[in-house]
């Protein structure tokens, strides 16, 4: 038995042995894998290290053929990474053998300034040419069909892309935060774009999509991207006006844009988008009646925003909606808005005031945490909680009115509001008052932590004295006066 396996152990080894593993060889400072089956191969760069690219090379000449052991190898690919973090890479040339280039091949080379892609290639994949910031123009070639997710992400000097005939799909983030890109077509073979496609374009002055797109247009001449059978604006740029059949502004359409200093949203547009606007200049924005709903962070960190009147249509704004608008001094929410997200106006550092509708019954976490020069908020009767964080660190609050309809208090609720002289409180029964621990050490964090509450003056309902000079945190308070 024991001879028997023996022989079969031989004859595997034997057989391993016959079967050569496949080479790589290097030409011109180039790797090239072969593969024995297919007479084909793979290039990359040499790499320095492990996970690092070759910091030294400045030009690659991809050959269409390389010989080893006097057979022919067609030179069919580019590696996934395979010129990855080449910093000093300036320029390569792709020959038409290529078929394939594989995700993240020429990532981060940020001295890359021209590439021609071949006719062979069907697909830009992920992240191929990511972050290269000194890209100033690619030519696609005419068999392209699809670009991958992120695939020009970030290319910031990149001022000019010629689509083929054949593309359809262009994936999310495609052309991010390509800065220095100015004009846009779209041709008839694009079925899909994904979102934050061309989200950050900030240099963006025209788009046009071809007459024929039967997915796509840009009517009117309104200089944006439209989904043709929902109405989304998708993409826009400075020079873009809404139509007046456009029922939501897409995610990130607006996104980074500079030199968009106003807009108007027509009654038509039912929602904005996540990110619709963020980090834009727009400095001035109508909505009409018609808008139900702000979507997460669509008009996050517009520091040039100084006010903003929300219509009566308005029902819910999500989290994040006005974070950081620095400049925001008054915002007027009209209608019966029933969902305020969280950190919704956190950090708007000149905000002076809020009216907050009756149909609000609860102010979630860090919603106005951080509004600096916030003075006065109108807290509706309508309002049941108010979360952990809501008004943290709104130093210029003199006072607060808390409602009778409030029956519970989050930690940290007013947190560093050390301009706080008097809290008047309408509630017969003293809410509850919420504690959390914030840091590992397991420190109790107060509704009122940073205040000095011995200095202030309570204002409660006659009846309600001695219940609140016995309730929790309430009984902190230095002085506490029938109202």
């Amino acid at each position: 038995m024991k001879k028997i396996l023996l022989f079969a152990v031989v004859a595997i080894c034997l057989m391993a042995c016959g079967n050569e593993p496949n080479a790589t060889i290097v030409v011109d400072g180039l790797e090239y894998t072969l593969n024995y089956e297919t007479k084909t191969a793979e290039v990359s760069a040499l790499k320095e290290r492990r996970g690092n690219g070759n910091r030294n090379l400045k030009e690659a000449n991809i050959q269409e053929y390389v010989r080893y052991n006097e057979t022919d190898y067609i030179v069919v690919g580019i590696k996934a990474g395979g010129f990855q973090r080449c910093i000093a890479l300036q320029y390569v040339y792709i020959p038409n053998t290529i078929k394939y280039i594989g995700e993240w091949a020429f990532a981060d080379c940020p001295s890359l300034k021209r590439v021609i892609i071949p006719n062979e290639v069907r697909c830009i994949e992920e992240a191929t040419f990511n972050r290269c910031v000194d890209l100033e123009s690619v030519v696609i070639g005419e068999n392209v069909t699809v670009i991958g997710r992120e695939a020009f992400a970030e290319c910031s000097s990149l001022q000019s892309v010629k689509f083929s005939d054949k593309l359809t799909n262009v994936y999310e983030a495609a052309f991010y935060s390509c800065e220095s890109l100015q004009s846009l077509f779209v041709s008839k073979s694009v079925k899909s774009i994904g979102e934050y496609a061309f989200g950050g374009c900030s240099g963006l002055t025209s788009i046009i999509v071809d007459e024929e797109n039967p997915v796509y247009d840009s009517r009117n001449n309104c200089n944006a991207i439209v989904e043709t059978a929902t109405n989304v604006l998708k993409v826009g740029c400075r020079n873009t006006v809404i139509p007046n059949d456009v029922s939501r502004i897409g995610s990130g359409a607006f996104r980074e844009c500079s030199g968009l200093t106003s807009v108007t949203i027509p009654h038509s547009v039912v929602s904005i988008g996540s990110g619709a606007f963020a980090e834009s200049d727009v400095d001035s924005v109508t909505i009409e009646e018609g808008v139900v709903e702000i979507d997460f962070g669509a008009f996050a960190k517009c520091q040039e925003l100084k006010s903003i009147t929300i219509p009566n249509s308005v029902t819910h704004i999500d989290d994040c909606a006005f974070r950081e608008c620095v400049s925001l001094q008054s915002i007027s929410i009209l209608g019966d808005v029933e969902y305020i997200g969280i950190l919704a106006f956190e950090k708007c550092e000149s905000l002076r005031s809020v009216i907050l509708p009756n149909s609000v019954f609860l102010i979630p976490g860090s919603a106005f945490s951080g509004c600096a020069s916030l003075e006065s908020i109108a807290l509706p009767n309508s309002l049941s909680s108010i979360q952990e964080s809501a008004f943290s660190g709104c130093a210029s609050l003199t006072s607060i009115t808390i409602p009778n309809s409030v029956t519970f208090i989050g930690g940290d609720a007013f947190e560093e509001c050390i301009g706080l002289t008097t809290v008047t409180c309408y509630a017969v029964t003293p809410p509850t008052m919420s504690t959390h621990e914030k840091n590992p050490i397991g420190s109790v964090q107060r509704v009122f932590s940073g205040v000095s509450c011995s200095k202030l003056t309570l204002y409660v309902p006659t009846e309600s004295v001695e219940a609140y000079k016995n309730a929790k945190q309430w009984k902190d308070f230095g002085t506490i006066l029938p109202l």
